[in-house]
Order: C-alpha cells, then structure tokens, then sequence
C-alpha cells in the first residue's frame, strides 16, 4: 500500500483505540457506581433505612450517563458491541411508585426485586467490557 494509505490506516487506528479506550473507562465508572449500588441493596435489605436506600437509587442514577456515553460511542465504532448493553436497559424500570416503596415502604421483595435488576446491569457491563477489549485488541493486531 502506498505510504499516504498507510498513514491513513495507522490514524483511523489510533482514533478508534481511544475511542475503545473511552467506552472502557465509562464502563469502569458504571461498573463502580453499580457495584456500590448493590451492596447498598445488600445494606439495605437488613438495615431498612431510607438513607440507604436513597444512596442505592443515587449510585444507580450515576452509573447511567457512563452507560448511555458507552452506548452512544459504540453505536458509531462498533454497534455489535453495542448491542450487548441495548439488552440490559439502565433504569431500574420501577416508576415512581416503585421508587417511593423501595425508599419509605422497604419491603423484603421490593428490596430483592431491586438487587436483581442491578446485578443483572452489572454482568452487562461486564459483559461489554469484555467485548469492548477484545474489539480493541483485534484492533491493535
């Protein structure tokens, strides 16, 4: 191939690598905010304190942008990989009501219900991650 081509190559290479790179640390911060979003439902479930459970909802929340950024540049490099995280959605897909019983009312299968649907965010995340690495290592071969 000629130099130019070459050069060309290298540079699209380099930019999809840092965008690989981007979507990892976004999933990192959502892994981490996920990860502290269920221990607090583990806190939770034997506490039944509002300030738990309001800390819970607060982590959760933060993981989301990291999510929807992980999503967002995917869709443009990669949307095969994207679509690992299209699966799993980032809301906790409880409503208001749903929020207000896991915050005041606290039952035992609000709590359970809760804890489910963040440890299944957490795999996709995981999941994702390891598809993003595995992307960019095919990339830099």
């Amino acid at each position: 191939l000629p130099e130019s081509i070459r050069e060309d190559i290298d540079l699209r290479k380099e930019e999809l690598s840092e965008d690989y790179d981007y979507v990892l640390q976004c999933l990192r911060e959502a892994h981490e905010n996920l990860v502290l979003a269920y221990k607090l439902s583990i806190a939770d479930a034997g506490s039944h304190k509002r300030a738990v459970s309001i800390l819970k909802h607060a982590c959760f929340i933060e993981a989301e942008p990291y999510i929807d950024k992980a999503r967002v540049i995917l869709d443009e490099i990669n949307p095969e990989v994207q679509g690992i995280l299209r699966m799993q959605s980032t809301k906790l897909n409880m409503g208001k009501r749903g929020v207000f019983h896991d915050v005041y009312v606290d039952g035992f299968v609000t709590n359970w219900m809760v804890q489910r649907r963040i440890k299944k965010l957490i795999q996709a995340v995981e999941d994702a991650h390891q598809e993003v690495m595995r992307a960019r290592d095919r990339l830099l071969d």
